[in-house]
């Protein structure tokens, strides 16, 4: 893309955007976890410099975990849950 590039930095996140004159910090996460980590971080650089924002972007489903209490609810209301695990007609 090429309104993309890769850098590297040895700052804070947010005084090399500043650097930059960006706008955004794009964040993905993967599960809850990464958004409990993430949130205060995005609220501290709000807090050093504002006018830079923080945009957290879903991964897709095949880089996420998978919880395997979902999968079971799925399973026991009759869903398929092939998508979620191998040799999915074992369960049947």
């Amino acid at each position: 893309m090429e309104n993309v590039s890769v850098q590297t930095y040895q700052e804070l996140t947010v005084d090399f955007a500043k650097e930059l004159g960006a706008k955004y910090i794009l964040r993905g996460l993967r599960d809850s976890k990464d958004f409990d980590y993430e949130k205060p971080i995005a609220h501290m650089n709000s807090e050093l410099s504002s006018g830079i924002e923080t945009v957290f972007l879903l991964t897709e489903q095949k880089f996420a975990a998978i919880n395997s209490n979902i999968v079971r609810e799925i399973h026991r209301n009759k869903g398929n849950i092939g998508k979620f695990v191998t040799n999915a007609e074992l369960f049947h």
